[in-house]
């Protein structure tokens, strides 16, 4: 391995390892001093970190019954009109801890009244120590520009904080969760070298769709960003339904698009699919757990857990984007024009 990138994806078993066993005590989620008396839970963040909030969103509507909304941090600073409301727990994201619009947000919360949560992998920061609760997400130093094993450490992070609120979660189920998520990581780091065709039918395009429904939309949006990020392809996540809705258009001259998608997916999803199979004929890498007759097809063993699948998922698309660079002979770990914080 010669690059930060690399490495950082590899240790990400380690990192969700070192999570469970912070965070988790008699196989209940624990985040000591975390008040739960809140309706609404809401979620602010820029980049990979409002990713991961848009993942934390669909975790707290899959396990509990609050009110749950999320905002880039940007928009949220310029809508003059806002309520900062007392039943309200507001969540800032931020692998650095001084995200420069996060932490203004951050400000106008707290100086309105509102109480704050950070989820940040930077105990030693401005929007850490200003919080009124605080999440480590423990992923350690990440020297590559692009977020890797701290997007997947604010995920895990997420996914253990929406239990928290949950009334209904079977605690007996945890230990599956975890194990599965773990077999999941490791499996496709094993299994990586499957990815450097893929990567190299990438690396030959100017410009990339990728298109995916639920966790696949908001891990597709994950995905162009680390591809963008990293090899400075012009790249653009949809969901697949809203595809249909004259963005198909572009693959009149643009032909490559990549498809996330799981066997769980639904009737609507896969006539969707065909449908755009049959109008344009499009060149596809699907990413998939389903099994596919497709030389590009970027297969992922079967799991019963939906954390499982995000794991996959998120270490196939961070391997892909990865390689995808490095076919290009870019640097990874400094892309031109980028820096690690965010500030003013």
């Amino acid at each position: 391995m010669k690059n930060n990138m690399e490495l950082e994806i590899f240790s990400q078993k380690e990192v969700l390892e070192r999570i469970f066993e912070n965070y988790t005590k008699d196989n209940t989620p624990y985040f000591k001093g975390l008040c739960l008396n809140f309706e609404e839970i809401k979620f602010i963040a820029s980049g990979s970190s409002y990713n991961a909030a848009r993942l934390g969103h669909k975790f707290f509507e899959n396990y509990t019954t609050k009110r749950v909304s999320f905002e880039y941090a940007s928009e949220f600073i310029s809508n003059e009109n806002k309520k900062i409301k007392n039943d309200t727990l507001y969540c800032f994201i931020s692998q650095s801890g001084e995200t420069y619009d996060t932490k203004y947000a951050q400000k106008i919360v707290k100086n309105e009244g509102g109480k704050t949560l950070a989820l940040v992998n930077n105990s030693n920061s401005t929007i850490y120590n200003e919080a009124d609760y605080k999440i480590d997400v423990l992923a350690g130093v990440e020297n590559s520009i692009a977020a890797t094993k701290s997007f997947l450490a604010c995920v895990i992070c997420l996914w253990l904080l929406a239990i928290t609120f949950s009334k209904d979660f079977d605690k007996e189920n945890m230990g599956e969760f975890k194990n599965e998520a773990l077999v999941a990581i490791e499996d496709v780091l094993n299994g990586n070298n499957a990815l450097d065709m893929p990567a190299k039918l990438l690396s030959e395009k100017n410009k990339l769709s990728i298109i995916g429904y639920h966790y696949g939309y908001i891990l597709a949006k994950e995905l162009a960003l680390k591809i963008k990020e990293t090899s400075y392809i012009d790249t653009t996540a949809y969901p697949t339904g809203e595809f249909l809705h004259g963005h198909t258009a572009i693959l009149n001259s643009n032909k490559t698009l990549i498809e996330i998608y799981t066997e769980s997916f639904s009737k609507f999803e896969e006539n969707t699919l065909k449908k755009i199979k049959n109008d344009f004929n499009p060149e596809i890498i699907e990413i998939t757990d389903k099994e596919v007759n497709s030389k590009n097809a970027i297969r992922f063993k079967k799991y019963k857990t939906e954390l499982a699948k995000i794991c996959a998922i998120t270490v196939i698309l961070q391997l892909l984007a990865l390689k995808c660079a490095l076919k290009l002979g870019l640097d990874v770990d400094k892309p031109k024009g980028l820096k690690k914080v965010v500030s003013n």
